[in-house]
């Protein structure tokens, strides 16, 4: 503030002397007041936390230091600074501005009663912003991801279903009647085989032994040893097969 006013910049004065006033009320007066003077309400409020105190205890140390030794404050800065706070000057200035201040603070007291409400500070990106990605999440996603579930549910699940239920119906009637099918003609053909076998084949061939059998007793009393009778049959045989031959041609 010296420092507008030593440069002669009105309004640059006025906004810092507004700015100091301001903190002053919201700082130190307000908090005071309705900490200290305010009716009582019955609430219990707990002590911070330790890093908390600590946090607080340093701030108001660098306050103490930085007021108390203001030429260790001006030693940071990068050119030499001649300059006394606490003249009678800048102290009856400042004295203006708190009384003021405090002034100022006692006609608009009915007006600075606390609210519950929430201060928007930095976190201003994220209270708007959850909002906003919530209904990302609510709404386009989640339409999204119910029409992937829809199409995946008719589009795939649906159709494989059916193929697997006519395939197992194939398999059923197709493939597993086919081979019941081959088993009952296997044993089929294997019965007829076994009937054929013992009724035609075994009997043809006992048929024929017995035949032969039955030959053979009688050719056996042909044989009689005779040689005149063995003459005689050959005579015949060739009586016979000379018929047969002129007949034939």
């Amino acid at each position: 503030v010296s420092a507008a006013i030593a440069e002669h910049r009105p309004i640059v004065t006025l906004l810092l002397t507004m700015v100091a006033a301001g903190t002053f009320l919201s700082t130190t007066l307000k908090p005071c007041y309705f900490g200290f003077l305010a009716p009582d309400k019955g609430l219990k409020a707990q002590d911070p936390p330790r890093h908390m105190l600590w946090a607080m205890g340093v701030v108001a140390a660098l306050c103490f230091i930085t007021g108390s030794f203001p030429g260790l404050l001006y030693g940071l800065l990068p050119h030499p600074v001649d300059y006394h706070p606490y003249t009678l000057e800048h102290i009856a200035g400042s004295l203006q501005g708190l009384f003021f201040t405090a002034l100022a603070f006692i006609l608009i007291l009915w007006k600075l009663h606390p609210e519950d409400g929430t201060t928007i500070d930095v976190d201003v990106g994220y209270r708007k912003g959850v909002p906003g990605f919530m209904w990302l999440a609510h709404k386009p996603l989640a339409r999204y991801e119910e029409f992937i579930t829809e199409v995946y549910k008719f589009g795939l699940i649906a159709p494989v279903k059916k193929l697997s239920r006519f395939a197992w119906k194939v398999d059923t009637w197709v493939f597993d009647g086919l081979v019941n099918a081959s088993g009952w003609a296997t044993l089929l053909e294997s019965k007829v085989s076994e009937i054929f076998d013992m009724h035609v084949v075994d009997g043809a061939v006992n048929s024929v032994s017995t035949v032969l059998g039955g030959s053979a007793r009688r050719l056996r009393k042909l044989q009689t040893g005779a040689i005149q009778n063995y003459m005689l049959a050959m005579i015949v045989g060739i009586v016979f097969l000379s018929i047969v031959f002129i007949w034939i041609w």
